[in-house]
């Protein structure tokens, strides 16, 4: 389970978010997307970037990836997980979305990792990095192979109904100004 501890304004320094990620992990053909990264390296882990890529467009990108495959099959809700990365300062954190019981998508994290910056911590550090690195790429390998391994019944006569709803809607907006 994700616990944000509570910071206050002022340990909140300010940075740009952006609205795509720096990271997508993706199948090799079918372009189905399945893992995200977020960098947010400038400024250290206590930002307001880190935060709100983190916290709020991570677990929005991540669901939406989850509902684009769920919504071609939706035999596969309960069985995907989607992971994506974040990394801010000199720590690399592992996130997982996946929905086990239903419409509700559940969201956590691993312990973050902090990347060697001395020699004597290079043997201990590199090897926690490696491993939460490794188990991330066999989660994605597993969700691809339930995807390729997914026997799609497609019934032309029935209508499936939408298993669940998407984060973001697109939403048409007048960028025109306004005369005064």
């Amino acid at each position: 389970m994700l616990l944000i501890p509570f910071r206050s304004p002022s340990d909140l320094s300010r940075q740009q978010s952006g609205t795509k990620m720096d990271l997508i992990f993706k199948t090799k053909f079918d372009d189905i997307k399945f893992g995200c990264g977020e960098c947010a390296l400038v400024g250290g882990v206590n930002t307001t970037k880190e935060f709100q890529d983190a916290c709020f467009k991570m677990p929005k990108v991540m669901r939406d990836m989850l509902v684009k495959i769920v919504s071609r099959s939706p035999a596969l809700l309960h069985k995907l997980h989607i992971s994506g990365f974040c990394i801010a300062d000199k720590m690399l954190t592992l996130y997982i979305l996946a929905s086990p019981v239903g419409y509700v998508s559940r969201y956590n994290a691993f312990n973050p990792v902090e990347y060697p910056v001395t020699e004597n911590k290079i043997r201990s550090r590199m090897a926690k990095l490696l491993t939460m690195i490794f188990s991330a790429r066999i989660i994605m390998e597993n969700c691809a192979y339930v995807i390729d391994d997914d026997e799609l019944d497609t019934d032309l006569d029935k209508f499936q109904p939408v298993v669940m709803d998407p984060c973001f809607v697109p939403v048409r907006t007048n960028y025109k100004k306004r005369k005064h």
